[in-house]
């Protein structure tokens, strides 16, 4: 549901890099270079976390324009979590390492 909080992503192993993408604050992010229209099966946001900011996003905005695909992508990356909503509203999260910022919904969150 818009404006409220899906996720909360805790640190307690150090340093965190935490990195989102998507439409809500400022309109789609990313377009497509061959028609200039926002990118297709775009997520409604993607929260990447890594040791550090870079290696956060980076990963966010591909994955972003990945759309369906960016879920099996990241899970395949080593060292970032992500959450993401998707634009009906469903949610998912892929698995990172041990006390890395691993974002979790939040109770009123739905779980993917």
């Amino acid at each position: 549901m818009p404006g409220t909080c899906a996720a909360v992503v805790e640190s307690t192993g150090g340093p965190l890099g935490v990195a989102a993408s998507g439409p809500a604050e400022r309109g789609c992010p990313i377009v497509d270079p061959h028609t200039g229209a926002p990118a297709a099966h775009a997520l409604a946001s993607l929260t990447v976390t890594g040791p550090f900011l870079a290696e956060a996003d980076m990963p966010a905005t591909a994955a972003y324009c990945r759309g369906a695909e960016a879920r099996d992508w990241l899970s395949g990356l080593p060292g970032v979590t992500a959450f993401a909503v998707t634009p009906d509203g469903d949610t998912w999260a892929t698995r990172g390492p041990s006390g890395a910022g691993r974002p979790r919904p939040t109770p009123s969150a739905p779980a993917g």
